[in-house]
């Protein structure tokens, strides 16, 4: 919960003190500006419901990323990245399903164009690559005819899985001996990662 808190204070930090006055100095189309933060501070003030909705969607995500935090306990971060990245593929098909349930009418409502079977096809090879990287399923053959490459553990940095048991790095300098006798240590399958 600490990161989650960090996280959030300098996103504060950094919106509050270097995006918003960015951002309001920029030329545009919002009263002269770019953007005009102080508009959306008078919405706050006239209309209980929009400031209801900005504290709902500021709980959401905080939510989000205190589970994001927990998930990274137990999958490693690319899992969590392309978990992340079917939420695309969820709002696409919601919007198409807005579409062809409630009509044209709409305004978040997605169209199927031509387009829309390489959309399908990239989120299927999306979910189909993360079920092989996941180990839900397995790869036909193992590269080059060989023994398969050992996964990361699940919240690991793959080090041990990888066979490394001896650093490259001895202190501060780098030691030949070290990484003669680190690749003496590598498993069979990643030989080729050690050297």
């Amino acid at each position: 919960m600490q990161i989650v808190g960090l996280e959030g204070m300098w996103g504060l930090l950094l919106t509050l003190f270097l995006v918003l006055p960015a951002l309001y100095l920029l030329p545009g189309e919002e009263q002269g500006h770019l953007y005009d933060g102080v508009n959306d501070l008078v919405l706050l003030s006239n209309s209980a419901e929009f400031a209801w909705l900005s504290l709902a969607g500021i709980a959401a995500h905080a939510l989000h990323n205190a589970t994001s935090m927990g998930v990274l306990s137990v999958l490693s971060g690319v899992q969590r990245e392309m978990v992340g990245c079917t939420r695309t593929c969820f709002i696409w098909l919601f919007g198409l399903a807005a579409r062809y349930l409630f009509g044209s009418r709409a305004d978040f409502a997605e169209a199927w164009t031509g387009y829309s079977f390489l959309q399908l096809a990239g989120f299927l090879l999306l979910v189909l690559g993360q079920l092989i990287y996941g180990g839900f399923l397995g790869a036909a053959s193992p590269p080059s005819g060989g023994e398969a490459m050992p996964s990361a553990p699940r919240g690991g940095h793959g080090t041990e899985a990888l066979g490394l048991t001896k650093p490259l790095l001895a202190g501060d300098e780098f030691s030949a001996t070290d990484a003669t006798e680190s690749t003496r240590s590598c498993s069979p399958a990643a030989r080729s990662v050690c050297g």
